[in-house]
């Protein structure tokens, strides 16, 4: 007999696929949670996300940005993470930009400039502040309690810092001197690398800190060596041009882009071992084992659960939560520490439960405790090198760490990130973020494959899903994540109870119904990357027959493989009780092609949409190597056909 689809089941169907298209803006959010292996506590009272982040390439000490002043560096980032983002600027709320050293003549005023640069409205207030280098760290703290109180609900956080620029100061002139007196120069830079309290510069503190922790000169080598190694790894991979905008710099040769950080260097272990202490004789703190001096700027959107919703935002990253604490000044390094474990407390997490971990390298001697006394990963732990290799331009560092965090959660489709900073004067910072781009991807992914689930075994097609939610098809995302050997096994999602009432265990009720046979094959060329087949037998009369569903991502050979689907496909369409089929294909960016085969083997296409020229003409090409005659006569035409645009309300 055909398979029973009554009218309430059809109803239920409907009603579900209301649930996440109609109201997807209402439910979204919950499900990001819902869709998480695991879900922890925030202690904040209202979700806040980061939709946008973006920082310069970092200069090196008198390089190529050293002619750009603090603002003119923060201007530049907060442009492209708010264009980044789409957000409008009439819909910013406030900015908060850090900053350490004034190094320019309007620095005091640099937030305030950067908003008003950016042409934002003239009632956004904006703010500076000053944590140190925990300063970038410290907007999006703020940002966070900005939205939470319900002050604002788009928030502009960045750092900026031009630590070429730091002035000279002549001290005790003001109200004159003495005939003959001996005025001198003070360095603000190295005054502000120096903490007076503890009477030493930085670097001493991080022989401190070697010290008393046994940290060798050999250790703090290793570090910095697989600190610069992972940073030109991950350069030549492309990895930051994501997260780098362009700076228009001036060079003899004329204006160029500057978009390579400027610091690192080729190194090895002899190189390292090579070079002279800088802080004491027979010390272990060199020029290599410690963050350069450098130049940069990050900036970052932080945003409400509401702006999210009512501006259509994507966001990247939630914030679950964040903690400060104080330690030794002595030892200032150590501050992530006390930091780290306080936020686990907090959040009730475990280090275990990080993907990636980002300490900021101050100093190979610190990060080397650091990621001692937490047991860190070395493997997660600055997994594209840290301040050794690009620069520690001070405000901007922690900003910095936001946005490389965040993006690389999502390139290597991780849920949790923590990143820290140590601060001079003895304090430490630390911040959690879940990629929430990855649940939405996982949703997207549930609501496509539910889709194919309740088409009904004639031609009144019943989808579930819509809109660019059910077309973000993931498919092959989601399957390789679960590498199921039974459909079954789908099953293991973690819904949230409103979800579970009503589609899950509607789910399952089909699925008793469905493919008992579930492959997957892998071909890294990308001409096959998986495909799903089962059967239902029909009873000859009714023709349920055959129920085949495909999914394929062709990322490297675009539409083309799916040409070699089909054809693997063709004895189905040979065979009497063959139905139809679908086929979801998954093309570069936004491309997705449905294929269906009617009783009749006519095949029915449809572009869902495409970028370029260049894969329109693959689309259209693909119907001369088809298997199946495809020609206008033979599309599918009933009357009781439905289009998928047409079910979205």
């Amino acid at each position: 007999m055909r398979a029973a689809i009554d009218e309430q089941t059809v109803c239920r169907a409907v009603q579900l696929r209301h649930l996440l298209t109609r109201q997807t803006c209402k439910y979204v959010f919950p499900l990001f949670a819902a869709f998480s292996d695991t879900c922890f506590f925030s202690p904040l009272k209202l979700n806040v996300f980061i939709v946008a982040g973006k920082r310069t390439a970092f200069g090196a000490y008198g390089g190529k940005l050293k002619n750009h002043t603090p603002i003119d560096m923060g201007e530049i980032v907060a442009r492209a993470a708010l264009e980044a983002s789409g957000v409008s600027p009439n819909n910013v709320n406030a900015v908060i930009f850090g900053n350490c050293i004034h190094a320019s003549d309007d620095a005091g005023y640099l937030a305030r400039h950067v908003t008003l640069r950016m042409g934002l409205p003239i009632h956004v207030p904006a703010m500076s502040v000053n944590r140190l280098c925990g300063s970038g760290f410290q907007s999006i703290i703020d940002a966070a309690r900005e939205i939470m109180v319900g002050d604002s609900n788009v928030v502009i956080a960045g750092g900026s810092e031009s630590m070429s620029q730091a002035t000279y100061a002549i001290r005790d002139v003001r109200f004159g001197t003495k005939f003959g007196a001996k005025l001198g120069l003070y360095d603000t830079l190295m005054e502000t690398l120096t903490d007076t309290f503890v009477g030493a510069p930085m670097g001493m503190t991080a022989e401190t800190i070697a010290t008393k922790f046994g940290i060798t000169r050999q250790q703090a080598d290793e570090v910095a060596l697989r600190s610069q190694t992972r940073w030109r790894l991950a350069n030549n991979n492309g990895y930051f041009k994501q997260e780098i905008v362009p700076v228009k710099v001036k060079t003899k040769k004329g204006e160029e882009n500057f978009e390579v950080d400027e610091h690192p260097r080729e190194t090895s272990m002899e190189i390292l071992g090579k070079l002279p202490s800088a802080f004491k004789k027979g010390g272990i703190v060199t020029a290599g084992n410690a963050s350069g001096i450098c130049d940069g700027a990050s900036a970052v959107i932080v945003a409400s659960e509401k702006a999210v919703k009512d501006y259509h935002l994507t966001p990247l990253v939630k914030i679950i939560g964040w903690n400060v604490s104080g330690c030794d000044p002595s030892i200032m390094g150590i501050g992530p520490v006390p930091a780290v474990k306080g936020l686990m407390e907090k959040v009730q997490m475990n280090l275990k439960d990080m993907d990636l971990v980002e300490v900021n390298e101050a100093f190979a001697s610190q990060c080397a405790v650091v990621e001692r006394e937490l047991k860190l990963d070395p493997d997660k732990t600055n997994v594209n090198g840290g301040a050794i290799a690009l620069g520690h331009p001070l405000a901007t560092s922690g900003n910095r760490i936001v946005v490389h965090l965040m993006h690389e959660l999502r390139r290597r489709n991780l849920k949790y990130g923590l990143g820290s900073a140590c601060i001079g004067g003895g304090q430490g910072i630390a911040m959690i973020l879940e990629n929430v781009w990855d649940s939405m991807q996982r949703a997207s992914n549930f609501c496509i494959t539910l889709r194919f689930m309740f088409s009904r075994y004639d031609e009144s097609r019943f989808y579930f899903g819509g809109h660019s939610i059910s077309f973000a098809i993931f498919i092959m995302t989601y399957l390789r994540q679960f590498r199921c050997t039974d459909l079954f096994e789908f099953t293991r999602i973690n819904l949230d109870p409103l979800t579970e009432t009503y589609s899950l265990n509607f789910y399952l009720h089909y699925l008793s119904q469905w493919p008992d046979q579930f492959l997957v094959a892998e071909n890294h060329n990308g001409e096959l990357m998986g495909y799903i087949m089962g059967k239902t037998e029909g009873d000859g009369e009714n023709l349920h027959g055959h129920v085949t569903a495909v999914s394929v991502d062709c990322r490297y050979r675009r539409l083309g493989s799916a040409v070699k689907l089909i054809a693997a496909l063709e004895d189905v369409s040979e065979k009497k009780n063959a139905y139809y089929v679908d086929l979801y294909v998954r093309v570069s960016n936004r491309l997705a092609v449905d294929i269906y085969l009617s009783q009749g083997y006519a095949l029915y296409r449809r572009v869902i949409g495409y970028y370029s020229g260049d894969q329109e003409e693959d689309a259209y090409d693909m119907r001369k190597a088809l298997p199946i005659d495809v020609t206008q006569q033979s599309l599918v035409t009933s009357k009781r056909s439905v289009h998928p645009d047409e079910l979205v309300p």
